[in-house]
């Protein structure tokens, strides 16, 4: 049993201030990575199943030259006989942390990259370390030892 969806920001929000981190002043980019990586370990209620089918629950990492967002999406189950329409269609959500760093200060190389999305069948491929994303993820690691100059959480449908 994991959390509802709805509640995605309040959890991301809870386990930030766990770490000593306001979600809108985050001052530690390891403790926001840290703090997002124990919840993608969370699983949620109420996304559909199975997860690959939909790529209801996964994540991605996005920069450009001054911010990192971290996201995890999901994909909201309907109701049952809704989803019985061949037509049918989720929403997605997404919960974006994202840290931006100082004006003129070019962190990364890159205009606009993500690292692509990571879908789940459940958390313990995460646990289990089948995505090494500060490993793969170069702009991630840069980031790791820089202190943010603002950030925000937000979640919204995205269609």
């Amino acid at each position: 049993m994991g959390f509802a969806w709805q509640d995605s920001a309040t959890v991301l929000g809870a386990l930030l201030r766990r770490r000593g981190q306001d979600p809108r002043g985050v001052t530690s980019t390891a403790e926001a990575w840290a703090a997002f990586e124990e919840f993608l370990q969370a699983d949620v209620d109420g996304i559909c199943r199975p997860v690959d089918e939909y790529d209801s629950d996964g994540f991605f990492v996005q920069w450009n030259r001054q911010f990192l967002t971290l996201r995890r999406q999901l994909a909201i189950a309907g109701k049952p006989e809704d989803m019985a329409d061949e037509f049918w269609q989720p929403e997605y959500w997404q919960v974006d942390l994202e840290l931006v760093y100082g004006d003129g200060e070019d962190l990364f190389d890159e205009y606009d990259a993500d690292t692509g999305f990571y879908c789940f069948d459940n958390a313990e491929d995460l646990r289990a370390g089948r995505a090494d994303v500060p490993g793969t993820c170069r702009p991630l690691r840069m980031a790791l030892g820089r202190t943010p100059v603002s950030s925000s959480l937000t979640f919204e449908c995205v269609r």
